[in-house]
């Protein structure tokens, strides 16, 4: 027994050597506040644990130093620890039927590959997951005691189970998970020739003490368990948990070698067992039985522990007490039947779950350093003090794993990076909106990290790197006219001026839609704008928007605009600080569902294109996002928005209300609630 228990230490540890060179990612970093703050987002011996290793081996952070590695070998030592209570519960399990030899060889083929299942390893690698080893640890201890208490009549091991199991309620909250066992090994194991009355009484009871004493301890702590509501949605996470658990090959990428091993590998084991069912079909029904009650009761628990980001891969580790109780079976079937195919199934199942364990074990090492190399890149660039750092379009996810911590990842980032002034993380789309608001800083520095996963936008038309400065009275209107193929350099700040009129010659031609192009710096070439035509007279007007194209807003200095296909016919270019606004009989009326807009009977010209319609558009400034609305149907003429419900009625809030031809804006109001 000691060799294999050696053996499966071995094993374990090389599983697990990539994650030495690992540091802390996602939602791990942000279990240490960086104010030296205790840790309070576990259970409560969770965080007891890790504020005991983080006063001996320091805080851990992104790099993989040594408080990381102390506490990753804390945890492989928990799950090591289970793993071998979990064998010796299971030698029990198997002697009261099938005798002492049958259940030794279960034992030690379960030290062996217990340990080596990918969600296991995945424990070890999640540092948020210490409770949870804590309460599998406590949880086989005290399932061990209540068996021998059982089966040999000893009254202290009652005493002991219970109170472990009160120690693995404080521990983790999928504890409870430890009455079904207990009250499957009471009708199985326990007492087995007694009446099915008798029996059916003492696992009623059974179930009954373990379950209170491991669910008091969650409502003792102000916890709880929020059960998932009873639908499809439920029965489809439990359905996707067994998959997985029986192929548990990497989310992120399709692995159809590693699929086949797993379900072969499986298929393989099985066989003694199936073999073994012929001679004593019912003892052998009775053990699927209780395996398949087992693991239901493990699915069961997966909608109610994983997190909502459930493509986050470290969400996985919720898997672990299933691919426990598959490995038992595994370890049970593969030593069914004496002989060559005892000594060889499970470690051919053991080589099979290393092969599986290597792309998940290996996402942590990679993880780390895409991050290490994301705030060495935002270290590297020193923008001025009074400057907001703009991190555009940052990596989040590294083979499926997060990468910065949900609603700390700036705070983080900041500190990481040694900047006093937190960072602002925006995508494309909103550090567009926040270009267009009123909210928009007069400087900013804006960097697209190098391991940016969208596709570039600066990068495109602008340095990686772009500082945008506002110049102070640079928003005055001005006109200017071209000669043919020549065009006047200009030094126009497009964070003021953002609306063009290119007025054509009388008569001249004008078909499809009219193009603006403009260069920047040292002639580079900017993205270009659709506009829209507008009949004046007998001249023809291009009108172009530009206060919502952020290659525009973010280029830093304009040099020179002009008119694609049309440029000979302009008679006159015009650079204005914005559109014209369209005129409103009376302040819009806002209340808490609707937004309500009465127009004035006359309008100016842009109001009247044919294909007009109306948007409103809403900014939040405090979570810098935007949504827009469509026209709902408004009572006596006035223009009626129906308001989300997620709070962008509160105060603070900008709103555009914007006519548009197409995609195209031609007039727009602004106001702030």
């Amino acid at each position: 027994m000691l060799l294999h228990a050696g053996a499966g230490a071995l094993l374990l540890g090389f599983a697990l050597a990539p994650l030495w060179r690992a540091g802390l990612v996602g939602a791990d970093l942000a279990l240490f506040p960086a104010d030296g703050t205790q840790v309070h987002t576990l259970s409560v011996l969770g965080d007891a644990s890790l504020e005991l290793s983080r006063s001996l081996f320091g805080t851990p952070g992104a790099a993989a130093d040594l408080a990381a590695r102390a506490l990753r070998g804390e945890n492989a030592l928990f799950l090591f620890l289970s793993c071998l209570v979990f064998s010796a519960l299971l030698r029990r399990t198997l002697r009261a039927w099938l005798g002492d030899e049958v259940g030794f060889a279960a034992q030690r083929a379960a030290v062996v590959l217990l340990p080596l299942h990918p969600w296991c390893a995945l424990e070890v690698a999640c540092i948020a997951a210490r409770g949870e080893l804590l309460g599998l640890l406590f949880a086989a201890l005290a399932a061990l005691a209540f068996l021998r208490a059982r089966q040999e009549s000893e009254q202290r091991w009652f005493a002991a189970s219970f109170a472990l199991a009160l120690a693995a309620g404080f521990a983790s909250a999928e504890a409870w998970l430890l009455a079904p066992l207990c009250g499957i090994l009471e009708w199985i194991v326990a007492r087995r020739h007694r009446s099915a009355l008798a029996r059916s009484r003492t696992t009623l009871s059974t179930l009954a003490a373990f379950a209170l004493a491991t669910i008091g301890p969650l409502f003792a702590s102000g916890r709880g368990i929020a059960l998932p509501p009873l639908d499809g949605s439920t029965l489809a996470s439990a359905l996707t948990g067994l998959g997985r658990v029986i192929v548990p090959v990497h989310p992120s990428t399709r692995d159809l070698a590693r699929a086949a091993l797993a379900g072969a590998a499986l298929l393989l084991v099985l066989q003694p067992a199936l073999v073994a069912a012929r001679s004593a079909p019912r003892t052998w029904g009775r053990f699927a039985l209780a395996w398949a009650l087992l693991e239901v009761g493990c699915l069961a628990s997966v909608p109610l522990s994983m997190p909502a980001a459930g493509a986050d891969l470290s969400s996985l580790r919720w898997l672990c007490a299933p691919a426990l109780c598959l490995g038992a079976a595994c370890a049970s079937a593969a030593t069914a039947h004496s002989g060559w195919k005892r000594a060889v199934f499970p470690w051919v199942l053991a080589l099979a779950l290393l092969a599986l364990d290597r792309p998940i074990v290996h996402a942590f090492p990679a993880a780390t350093q895409r991050l290490e190399r994301l705030v060495a890149e935002i270290a590297a660039h020193k923008p001025e003090p009074a400057a907001e750092f703009v991190l555009l379009a940052p990596p989040r996810v590294e083979r499926g794993l997060e990468l910065l911590p949900r609603g700390a990842a700036s705070a983080w980032l900041s500190h990481a990076a040694g900047r006093e002034r937190e960072l602002v993380l925006l995508d494309t789309a909103r550090i567009s909106a926040w270009a267009a608001s009123a909210n928009f800083p007069a400087e900013v520095f804006v960097l697209q990290p190098s391991a940016s996963v969208e596709a570039p936008f600066l990068a495109d038309v602008l340095p990686a790197a772009r500082s945008v400065q506002r110049r102070a009275r640079a928003d005055e209107r001005f006109t200017w006219r071209e000669k043919p193929g020549k065009h006047l350099v200009y030094d126009v700040d497009p964070r003021w001026l953002r609306c063009v009129r290119a007025r054509l010659r009388p008569d001249a031609p004008h078909e499809g839609r009219p193009h603006l192009s403009w260069s920047y710096d040292q002639g580079a070439l900017g993205a270009g704008l659709d506009g829209v035509w507008i009949e004046d007279g007998d001249t023809a007007l291009a009108l172009f928007d530009l206060g919502r194209d952020p290659h525009w807003l973010l280029c830093g200095r304009v040099r020179s605009i002009w008119l694609e296909g049309n440029e000979s016919a302009v008679a006159e270019y015009e650079l204005a600080p914005e559109l014209v606004e369209p005129q409103l009989a009376e302040a819009p009326t806002i209340a808490q569902e609707s937004f309500r807009a009465r127009l004035a009977p006359t309008q100016p010209t842009e109001c009247g294109l044919p294909g007009l319609r109306w948007r409103l558009v809403l900014f939040d400034p405090a979570a810098i996002e935007e949504v827009e609305l469509e026209e709902a149907a408004g009572a006596d003429g006035a223009l009626e928005f129906r308001l989300p419900q997620e709070g962008w009625a509160a105060a603070g809030t900008e709103w555009c209300l914007e006519a548009r031809v197409g995609e195209v804006c031609v007039a727009r109001v602004r106001g702030r609630r």
